[in-house]
């Protein structure tokens, strides 16, 4: 995954070869032939991103879905009312679950896309299928600009921290600073 890491002479005599994303119902395969639990294999498949290894990592941590569940709870707070509300309960998740801070912006990726694709009639491009009426509930409350918006904010915050991990936290709090209304004038 890490190619800087890897010694210039290995590279040189080395062959690159990179594997396309799998789609999810080729991870539904996989995940039938190796794993038991019928009820998340949607979820799992479609959260992993085309990676057998991302899925497997997720099934292997007995929390993963609690875990995304919570992110997903927590940002619809943080959508629907004001940020000093909200604030309580998604930045002290980011804070205490620092090495999982790709996965929360991740998790929060998804679920705004799907918003986008619900709001577009896209239905099947939708990720956490699981979580629709609770996608059907945001797009209620908020317009199209205002998740493209939201998907933007998402967007630079996962670059900052690609750029700089250590920015995290005031990158949380300056996501977690904006209302609905100030998406709105983005």
């Amino acid at each position: 995954h890490n190619i800087s890491k890897i010694l210039s002479t290995i590279i040189s005599r080395a062959v690159l070869v990179k594997f396309s994303s799998l789609k999810p119902e080729e991870l539904e395969i996989y995940f039938d032939k190796y794993y038991n639990d019928k009820g998340n294999k949607s979820v799992y498949s479609r959260i992993a991103n085309g990676s057998v290894s991302e899925m497997i990592k997720n099934i292997e941590d007995e929390n993963s879905l609690a875990f995304r569940n919570s992110v997903i709870d927590n940002a619809i707070d943080l959508f629907l009312t004001p940020a000093n509300t909200s604030i309580n309960g998604l930045y002290p998740l980011c804070i205490k679950n620092k090495e999982k801070r790709k996965d929360i912006i991740e998790y929060l990726s998804l679920f705004v896309f799907d918003c986008a694709f619900y709001k577009s009639g896209v239905v099947k491009e939708i990720v956490n299928a699981d979580k629709l009426e609770e996608i059907k509930k945001i797009c209620r409350e908020l317009t199209v600009k205002e998740i493209q918006n939201i998907e933007t904010i998402l967007i630079t915050l996962n670059k900052k921290i690609s750029e700089n991990e250590k920015t995290l936290a005031s990158f949380i709090l300056s996501f977690l600073s904006f209302s609905s209304k100030d998406i709105i004038n983005l």
